[in-house]
């Protein structure tokens, strides 16, 4: 795995516990001239210009919430010069990865990409001449990316002789020194299916193998990863947490004798698969008599009312988790032509109206959603008559982080600690460049709203 990043931070190789993820993000091809993209469910296949033109044959998408995409190409041209070349692009910037010369199968890579990167992958040609550049693009995984603060931690105790700090800013668990066997440690939930990431350091004035620090999921059981013998500092490692199940970071004692071992944890993230229909527990609120059906794929449908009755069908949950942009394929039918049945989807019970009777079809939703909000999709009517509307919601995906736009402190944008004039030009340059940061009232637009927004939070100081 060559480890690549784009911005400041570097990425780790995870491991594959799903098959490729190309459904998962919207890519639509791009072309300049004559070359060749093609797309299924696992694989992406790009075939550059053979023209005389120089030019890049691109498939390109956009991520909604801080991201590590990993990959693996498979690169051949019968063009042995340098000329043509796959590469991925990052909001217009290229970066090429395997040149002619290079060519061959099976080469990995993996990127961080920030909330709202547009990124692309293609081949492109300087001369168009001597051969095409062939890539197939398999193995697609994408992660989102989250800190210890998007999560709930709780503290258990088993014998009750240890103590535990939950995080942020670090998770902390000193085991027992009580004379007796004792199990203290902290656990979260993992909903989604992730990767989680830790390292910090482990210290014990013990000297005997009797305390040791461990991990715990359901699927593994305790695993210990440090002991008296070994302590000290320890690199980040990964662990596979499926959904549903839960992780937790502690410390076991064989005794409880001759000081506690304790561990602390203040380097972790998480990657998160993205959230998909199976993942939330779904809620049917029917005023009428409307119906809804869930399949096996993961899409599901709502059919609203049709019985001489005003009113809503409609599924939801009633509380995220965690932040989240929701991405998600829609198809709206009726056998009734007036303007009385549409569809929407509701953030808090506030509904956004999407499709009608008079504008039926196909086509993609956005949805940011906050932690601890409700939210759903719902066809409603206003007389039950001459046919229900249908909803069709398919490639449902939930992206954790894709909500959580400030940081702690959103005003100190240069991040020094000080409220003052630079923070003011650090947020126009933001504002000039488009940057998500610079949605301060989140409405998905960069206006006047977001300067009135960004004055009253430096004003109220942090």
């Amino acid at each position: 795995m060559k480890a690549m990043w784009v911005g400041a931070a570097a990425t780790l190789a995870l491991g594959s516990a799903a098959a490729g993820q190309v459904w998962q993000h919207d890519w639509t091809p791009h072309y300049e001239a004559d070359g060749l993209l093609d797309i299924d469910a696992d694989d992406l296949l790009i075939l550059g210009g053979d023209a005389g033109v120089p030019c890049a044959t691109e498939w390109r998408a956009t991520v909604c919430a801080p991201t590590q995409l990993q990959f693996t190409v498979d690169y051949a041209s019968a063009d042995c010069c340098e000329y043509d070349y796959f590469y991925i692009a990052v909001n217009g910037q290229r970066y090429p990865l395997v040149y002619n010369e290079d060519q061959g199968f099976n080469q990995q890579y993996a990127f961080l990409l920030n909330a709202g990167d547009q990124v692309a992958l293609g081949v492109y040609t300087e001369d168009g001449q001597e051969g095409d550049g062939e890539a197939l693009v398999h193995d697609l995984q994408a992660w989102s990316l989250q800190g210890f603060d998007a999560f709930t931690w709780s503290p258990f105790f088993y014998n009750g002789s240890g103590q535990v700090i939950v995080p942020p800013p670090a998770l902390r668990v000193t085991g027992g020194n009580a004379g007796w066997e004792d199990l203290t440690d902290c656990w979260t939930p993992a909903q989604p299916a992730m990767w989680v990431a830790a390292g910090g350091i482990y210290a014990s004035t013990d000297q005997a193998d009797y305390d040791q620090g461990y991990y715990y999921t359901n699927a593994e059981g305790y695993v210990t990863f440090i002991e008296n013998d070994t302590q000290g500092s320890f690199s980040p490692f990964l662990v596979y947490v499926p959904a549903g199940d839960l992780v937790a970071y502690g410390v076991y004692t064989v005794d409880g004798l001759d000081g506690p071992g304790k561990l602390k944890i203040d380097n972790f993230q998480a990657y998160m698969y993205a959230a998909v229909t199976a993942d939330f527990t779904w809620q049917l609120d029917n005023k009428v008599d409307g119906t809804a059906t869930f399949y096996p794929d993961g899409e599901f449908s709502i059919l609203g009312g049709n019985a001489g009755k005003a009113g809503t069908t409609e599924l939801s949950v009633d509380s995220a988790m965690f932040d989240y942009c929701v991405e998600a394929d829609f198809e709206y039918t009726s056998t009734d032509t007036d303007q009385y049945d549409r569809a929407y989807y509701a953030v808090n019970g506030a509904r956004k109206y999407f499709a009608d009777n008079a504008h039926q079809g196909s086509g993609s939703l956005d949805i940011t959603v906050k932690r601890g909000d409700s939210f759903g999709f719902g066809v409603e009517t206003a007389d039950g008559l001459e046919g229900p509307g249908s909803l069709i919601i398919s490639r449902f995906r939930a992206w954790a982080g894709g909500a959580a736009a400030q940081p702690p402190c959103y005003p100190d944008i240069t991040q020094d600690g000080t409220l003052d004039l630079f923070d003011f030009l650090a947020f126009v340059n933001l504002f000039n460049a488009h940057d998500p940061a610079a949605d301060c009232d989140q409405d998905g637009a960069f206006s006047l709203f977001d300067f009135l927004c960004f004055n009253n939070a430096f004003n109220a100081g942090c």
